[in-house]
């Protein structure tokens, strides 16, 4: 379900940078009424740093 959701709201093309600005913009999609948008960032730079996806790179 939640593949889905981000393939009809193509949030795939906003991640393609590692920026706050992309963060941000898929916040908007997928949490638009929310005001984590810190928290996102945060958990974003912690699973960046941890090297946690780096095997689909």
């Amino acid at each position: 379900m939640m593949i889905c959701f981000w393939i009809n709201n193509n949030c795939f093309t906003r991640a393609n940078t590692d920026t706050r600005a992309s963060v941000d913009s898929i916040t908007r999609i997928v949490n638009r009424h929310t005001d984590n948008y810190q928290e996102r960032v945060n958990s974003h730079t912690r699973i960046k740093n941890a090297n946690i996806f780096q095997d689909f790179e």
